[in-house]
């Protein structure tokens, strides 16, 4: 059913990143707030994370208009993005051999025209849909963890179509996430 309404892809040249980077900013700077759209006067939102992480995008097969964005950042565990804004129960992790990722910047914003699926329904598909590809990419590259602040909510709605989730902090205050730090095996 996700195919016949949404169309994934890896944002690996400079016009897909520049679509992704502008999402962001939609969404983090306008829509959300949690940053300052002054700190991006040309409307991108990027950061030092950028140049070391898989960008997707997803789009309506329909309308063709761009719905929301993900990255993966591939950085070494103690560089992480999450180990700078959460506490980290250590004794929770596996033996992290080899690389390691960090979900992050997911987002989506409501579309402009009406979708043929529900609109309730959209940003849950969005979001699985992106996680779903960024999986497949994880796997390819042999990335066995893949870390992520997410949503308890979200968390179960993945849980439901075979994706795994093990917690492994406290809930964060961080206000991009608002939920758990948690882990999954790709």
């Amino acid at each position: 059913m996700f195919d016949r309404h949404f169309e994934v892809l890896l944002a690996d040249t400079d016009w897909a990143k520049d679509i992704h980077y502008k999402l962001r900013y939609q969404v983090y700077c306008l829509d959300r707030g949690y940053e300052d759209p002054q700190t991006y006067p040309d409307q991108r939102e990027r950061d030092r994370y950028d140049d070391s992480s898989a960008h997707f995008l997803i789009r309506s097969t329909e309308s063709k208009e761009w719905l929301g964005a993900l990255r993966v950042i591939t950085v070494p565990f103690e560089v992480l993005p999450m180990s700078g804004v959460s506490e980290i129960n250590c004794d929770q992790l596996p033996v992290l051999n080899g690389p390691v990722a960090e979900g992050s910047r997911l987002c989506a914003v409501m579309p402009r025209q009406k979708l043929t699926l529900a609109v309730g329904m959209t940003g849950p598909w969005i979001s699985m849909g992106l996680i779903r590809a960024a999986r497949a990419y994880l796997l390819e590259h042999n990335v066995r963890y893949c870390f992520f602040l997410i949503a308890d909510s979200l968390a179960r709605i993945l849980k439901r179509v075979g994706m795994e989730f093990i917690p492994v902090g406290p809930v964060s205050s961080y206000p991009e996430s608002d939920g758990l730090i948690s882990m999954t095996s790709s």
